[in-house]
């Protein structure tokens, strides 16, 4: 007791130590796998992950997603007007009002560069993230009328 009222009172008298002086922090050192150290419990779950709902007729939500990210990319010469306009068959009413006085000049991304990565989230509501040149277009797609929709949309630099 007499040693941990002696250090506090030491770093009362000390003050706040900056962050730098701390140090970078020890490397991890493994020395045995968790199942070697846990075992194993042999326990089967029979939680799946969420999976998204195929709708017979209808584009995946990737799909979509990519078509949105091609089109909300492909902003040179066109009015906010006709911008939003080739975003509407990819979106909600919602977003589509949010986008109505955007000027398109300040999309931040040039081109589309990869295959969309999909996170269900349950089977009517998925994240997409599709990498852009130059960073991560994050959509939140929903299925709205049958159909999976681009709902709201997020940017984040690499």
């Amino acid at each position: 007791m007499l040693v941990v009222i002696v250090v506090g009172v030491a770093r009362v008298i000390s003050g706040p130590q900056p962050f730098e002086a701390a140090g970078p922090p020890p490397p991890l050192q493994v020395s045995a796998s968790s199942s070697e150290i846990l075992g194993d419990d042999s326990v089967a779950t029979t939680e799946d992950s969420p999976s998204i709902s195929a709708i017979p007729g209808v584009p995946a939500p990737e799909k979509v997603a990519l078509d949105f990210a091609n089109a909300w990319v492909k902003s040179t010469g066109m009015t906010s007007a006709q911008w939003v306009k080739s975003l509407e068959p990819y979106s909600t009413k919602r977003l589509l009002e949010q986008f109505k006085d955007v000027d398109p000049t300040s999309v931040p991304a040039e081109s589309v560069r990869g295959p969309a990565t999909v996170r269900p989230r349950d089977s009517q509501l998925a994240e997409v993230d599709v990498p852009v040149t130059p960073g991560t277009l994050k959509l939140r797609l929903l299925v709205s009328n049958g159909r999976w929709l681009v709902d709201a949309v997020s940017w984040e630099r690499s």
